[in-house]
């Protein structure tokens, strides 16, 4: 619609100037614009990795707010392992795209355990334990 608009130069001012009032609110409110656009956008199972990981970082900083360079040092500690999760959920990503490129059945999750396959509340309490796994780390971290 942008790219079409742009080209015939047609584009949907409406729209651009709601956007545009969005972004004005969100900085005048002292919000991270990017998140918020991020949420208009994006469905929410795309988003909960942002929202869980503020989560997190909003516990961290309110245990050390007392000493700037410890929730420094453990905020940094978090976001470190918080890049290695998403850099490993890539490299995973590859491979599950070769094996099934290369037509193997690896689906053992509905033989074993299919009560879990597909299970919201089990997928939410394994967020929660990630959630609180990487709140650990990043606490107890050096």
């Amino acid at each position: 619609m942008v790219i079409k608009g742009i080209m015939t130069g047609e584009l949907p001012w409406a729209l651009v100037f709601v956007g545009a009032s969005i972004a004005v609110f969100c900085q005048l409110a002292g919000l991270p614009i990017l998140p918020v656009a991020l949420g208009l956008y994006l469905p929410i199972h795309l988003n909960a990795g942002i929202l869980v990981g503020g989560i997190v970082r909003v516990l961290v900083e309110r245990k050390f707010k007392n000493n700037e360079e410890t929730k420094k040092n453990k905020v940094e500690a978090g976001i470190l392992l918080a890049s290695g999760l998403v850099a490993g959920d890539a490299l995973m990503g590859i491979v599950v795209a070769g094996i099934a490129t290369a037509g193997l059945n690896i689906g053992f999750g509905a033989t074993l355990l299919p009560a879990l396959t597909g299970n919201a509340i089990f997928s939410t309490a394994m967020y929660f334990l990630l959630g609180l796994w990487v709140y650990n780390f990043s606490v107890k971290s050096k």
